[in-house]
């Protein structure tokens, strides 16, 4: 019988994206959400269909083949449609890649989310003790 290995990430890992310049982040691991999700400051579909993110005043293009659109619906019921698009991840340096959504997150704690589809894709398992040093909502047990 051969055994299974399986990588472990916790609820926070940090990430690199290729994709995006080699953006470093923090992402927060979100089992709840189907795609993964990732801050830019802007996204437009041009005429051939390619996304093109802007992030930090740069412009990063995705192609069409590596595009597309899907309604996203928020923990509060709020539903909208998201581009998705396809990306590699460096996560425990190891390469993956995903679809991840690109969109608005400034007002969020952490700049990107990784989602099931993620995890589910990868056989990735989550461990809640692991990097759990950045979970600074500051709801501790007693």
């Amino acid at each position: 019988m051969q055994k299974i290995t399986r990588a472990i990430v916790g609820s926070f890992e940090s990430v690199k994206l290729p994709a995006l310049g080699n953006m470093e982040c923090i992402a927060k691991v979100d089992t709840g959400a189907y795609y993964g999700a990732v801050h830019v400051d802007a996204i437009e579909i041009n005429g051939k269909g390619d996304a093109i993110a802007t992030l930090g005043g740069k412009d990063y293009v995705f192609p069409a083949e590596s595009v597309q659109q899907s309604r996203v619906k928020s923990a509060s019921g709020h539903q909208s449609r998201r581009v998705v698009v396809t990306m590699p991840i460096k996560i425990q340096g190891k390469t993956y890649r995903t679809w991840i959504g690109l969109t608005r997150r400034s007002g969020m704690k952490f700049p990107m989310l990784l989602g099931r589809y993620f995890l589910r894709e990868n056989n990735i398992l989550v461990d809640v003790k692991i990097n759990n040093h950045h979970d600074t909502d500051g709801r501790r047990l007693k």
